[in-house]
């Protein structure tokens, strides 16, 4: 326990005094404090070099004193050390004092062995009749202890008494300049805590805006982020689904120039070439769109449409990549499914990628089917093949954006990893869900499920 007193030497008419404290610890800590009082206790200091700080200031007159400084050790080993030799010294101390005590009792014991010796004799003079009159000079009993006097430790009432009228008692004029010391003290650090009270107000109210501030930015933040996504997310989108109806043309152009067809069907292939160049042309508007910021996110265009007519048109679309290589390319479909509400440009790229899908990772001569059910209020479609399969890994992360599955398009044709991404994000922007269930080696089959209303918000 360390206990530092300190006061300030003033002259003049008496004002209030504060006291600033600063307890510099080894470890560089700081404890600092601010008060009247005239002393500071500290206890469970840690080992090591210390400091401690002191100034005295005036709120009431503006000065500050120079700054005392002290600097102390704590050394538990070596305080241990000293108070086992006081407690050494106090031991020996009392030892001495209970010898001191001892002889004293023993010589008064003595003394009074003598007054009934020589009382006994004066007595016997008297009985017999003879008056012997015997003057006696004895030495005052003399107890010498080396460095010990019991007159040492006995206190007289005169010095107590002197010690008693020395005492301080403040008079009633010192104590009333002390109260109006303390009441002018009292004025000065109320002013201080209204400065201190109006400072926080005005930090509350700074920090207040500041938070305030914060979270606009933040969640404007938040929105350019959403925004950036989303563009990219659709820029992306169109962009891979420009390459099927590419590689549709391709294949049109080629069965054009590598077999003897009839008029009718020269016929049906030019059409198809213009409607796949149309939605070549659709998706370069998309594209341009998104460019230019116009769509941030999946427009759906949702209408009443049958899933049926779909379906048979994308498999007539994909029928000449699956001829090239020699793949069957079936349908099965649901004649009792009514029409549904949905998007029918958006779904019929989801079901192409799907068979694409198919017919890419399936060998020559494999099968692709197509199926359409009907299942209460919600509708599913169903890719079937019996190409290379997925793996459980594959499985698990299918339809994630730019992932490349282990199984290869078995012709060579390139994958991109955003079609199965595409197919979930507008299967949910329907409020539909899309899974596979796939065996390496046995085939795969994907497939969606929505319902026949949408939601009307």
């Amino acid at each position: 326990t360390l206990v530092v007193a300190f006061g300030v030497k003033k002259t003049g008419s008496p004002d209030p005094v504060l006291y600033r404290t600063k307890l510099l610890l080894a470890d560089g800590a700081e404890r600092e404090q601010s008060n009247r009082f005239t002393s500071v206790t500290f206890t469970t200091l840690p080992e090591g070099d210390h400091g401690f700080e002191v100034a005295a200031f005036s709120p009431a007159k503006q000065w500050t004193a120079e700054t005392a400084t002290l600097r102390f050790s704590v050394n538990n080993a070596l305080a241990n050390e000293r108070k086992k030799k006081l407690e050494e010294e106090a031991r020996k101390k009392a030892e001495e004092q209970k010898k001191v005590e001892e002889v004293a009792e023993a010589g008064s014991h003595s003394i009074l062995a003598s007054v009934v010796l020589w009382g006994s004799v004066f007595l016997g003079l008297i009985g017999v009749g003879a008056i012997v009159v015997v003057i006696i000079r004895r030495k005052p009993l003399s107890v010498k202890i080396p460095g010990t006097s019991v007159l040492d430790r006995i206190a007289l009432p005169d010095e107590t008494s002197r010690v008693m009228n020395n005492s301080s008692v403040p008079s009633q004029d010192q104590l009333l300049r002390e109260n109006e010391g303390l009441r002018a003290e009292l004025q000065a650090m109320r002013l201080q805590l209204e400065v201190l009270q109006a400072q926080s107000d005005q930090l509350y109210e700074a920090n207040k805006e500041l938070r305030n501030t914060q979270n606009r930015l933040a969640e404007s933040k938040r929105s350019l982020e959403e925004l950036q996504q989303q563009k990219d997310d659709i820029f992306a989108m169109a962009v891979h689904d420009i390459k099927n109806p590419a590689s549709l043309i391709k294949g049109l152009v080629e069965l054009l120039r590598s077999y003897d067809l009839s008029a009718e069907e020269q016929h049906n292939i030019m059409q198809d070439l213009v409607a796949t160049s149309s939605k070549i042309l659709q998706l370069a508007s998309e594209i341009s769109r998104v460019m230019a910021m116009e769509g941030n996110a999946i427009r759906l265009s949702i209408l009443p449409f049958s899933m049926n007519m779909i379906a048979e048109s994308v498999v007539k679309n994909n029928m000449v990549s699956a001829k090239n290589k020699n793949i069957t390319m079936t349908s099965n479909i649901d004649r009792n499914m009514p029409d549904a509400e949905f998007d029918p440009q958006k779904i019929e790229e989801v079901l192409d990628n799907l068979v694409s899908n198919a017919i890419k990772y399936s060998h020559r001569g494999a099968n692709v089917q197509v199926i359409t059910r009907h299942k209460g209020t919600m509708f599913s479609v169903e890719v079937m093949d019996n190409g290379l399969g997925l793996s459980d890994a594959d499985v698990q992360r299918a339809f994630t954006r730019g992932t490349q599955l282990s199984a290869k398009p078995t012709a060579g044709e390139s994958s991109s990893g955003l079609g199965l991404w595409i197919v979930k994000r507008i299967i949910e922007a329907h409020n539909g869900r899309v899974w596979v269930k796939s065996q390496l080696g046995k085939g795969s089959t994907f497939a969606f499920e929505l319902p026949y209303i949408q939601p009307k918000d």
